[in-house]
């Protein structure tokens, strides 16, 4: 009897974890968190938690499933998911953060910077791509990343972390503008601290800046050759920026390149993203716990790969992985939620619902 009372209290431990977040909360968010992992279906987080390094998936105590089509498809791509987030209203696929008629939609960010709040963009890929463009940009195809870098760094978008630098610099500087304008000159002329390089975003004195782009990479951020660019750090220097803000913050998190690995099919590999996606996750956590009016929000924005999960060779010696495809599918993804607010997160969601919500939560705030 002992040992089943034991067994109880081990299995409810990231339960209790998380309901001692609820239990703080208030009735309104004053932040909202919303992380992203680009191609993470039910199997991937399974995969996750049970090859350890899915820990902080457990710490959830909401969740539900999303139905993440498109206006025009059955099986979506990763902007017009994110734009549904973003705006709450269902799009074509390519579509960055405009509607079937091609005309811009308000985001969640747009109304978050209405009522005074500051807002953040971090991700493993570009800053240029879908998924971090939908939320503040508004262009008719996600291929345009040229002009998506020039309406983000004219956007009020106060922290934007990733890679992409090549989109921000003219051919002069080795970078892919025409235009030969200097984007990052031209922000930093506007009160923005310039970082390109890891070790100088986690020193940074934060007390000093207001306003931050850190691209770290020309192209996407390579963890596998540089460890040190991992999202954990740069989700933290982002909460650290955009808490300074006694209105609060809206930041998107988005963990891109898992996605990219299930699109290769390479199991291993996609779990070493789904690990620093993790990691991410626990930083976000860890704060939430210390204060009582902060959401946060767990997704995917479509599965990748239609990965199954079979027994192993040998009984007890791990997934025998099984792909379906190289492409996305229509899978429901999973999504997780702690904080005020948080009960909204349940059951299955049309993934258009996810924008709406965040947007009636901003609306609301006095």
């Amino acid at each position: 009897m002992k040992s089943k009372s034991l067994l109880f209290l081990i299995l409810s431990l990231p339960l209790l974890s998380a309901a001692s977040i609820n239990s703080r909360s208030s009735v309104k968010p004053k932040s909202i968190i919303l992380f992203i992992g680009d191609g993470m279906g039910v199997a991937q987080v399974t995969a996750a938690v049970m090859n350890g390094v899915g820990d902080n998936f457990l710490r959830f105590p909401r969740g539900g499933l999303v139905l993440t089509r498109s206006s025009d498809s059955w099986i979506t791509d990763s902007a017009s998911s994110a734009t549904a987030m973003a705006a709450g209203k269902r799009t074509y696929n390519r579509a960055i953060g405009v509607d079937d008629n091609k005309t811009p939609l308000k985001s969640v960010f747009e109304y978050a910077e209405e009522k005074g709040m500051s807002t953040g963009l971090v991700a493993t890929s570009s800053v240029t791509h879908a998924t971090p463009a939908s939320f503040a940009t508004h262009v008719d195809s996600r291929y345009k990343e040229l002009e998506i870098a020039r309406q983000l760094s004219e956007s009020q978008v106060d922290v934007i972390i990733g890679g992409g630098m090549k989109y921000f610099l003219p051919e002069s500087e080795d970078g892919e503008r025409k235009d030969d304008r200097n984007l990052l000159m031209e922000m930093k002329d506007r009160g923005f601290r310039v970082i390109t390089d890891m070790n100088d975003l986690v020193s940074l004195d934060i007390e000093k800046v207001d306003k931050l782009i850190a691209l770290l990479m020309f192209e996407e951020i390579d963890k596998e050759k540089h460890p040190e660019q991992n999202l954990a750090d740069m989700t933290e220097a982002a909460i650290k920026l955009l808490k300074k803000n006694d209105n609060g913050f809206f930041l998107m998190v988005e963990g891109s390149q898992i996605d990219w690995e299930a699109h290769d099919n390479e199991y291993d590999k996609m779990l070493f993203q789904l690990s620093d996606f993790n990691d991410a996750l626990g930083v976000a956590l860890d704060y939430a716990s210390i204060i009582d009016d902060l959401l946060i929000v767990v997704t995917a924005d479509h599965e990748t790969g239609g990965l199954t999960l079979l027994e192993g060779e040998r009984r007890n010696s791990g997934f025998k992985p099984e792909w379906s495809t190289h492409g996305h599918t229509g899978d429901l993804v999973p999504i997780l939620a702690v904080g005020p607010g948080s009960d909204r997160f349940g059951g299955i969601l049309n993934i258009d619902e996810i924008g709406r919500i965040f947007i009636s939560l901003i609306e609301s705030r006095e």
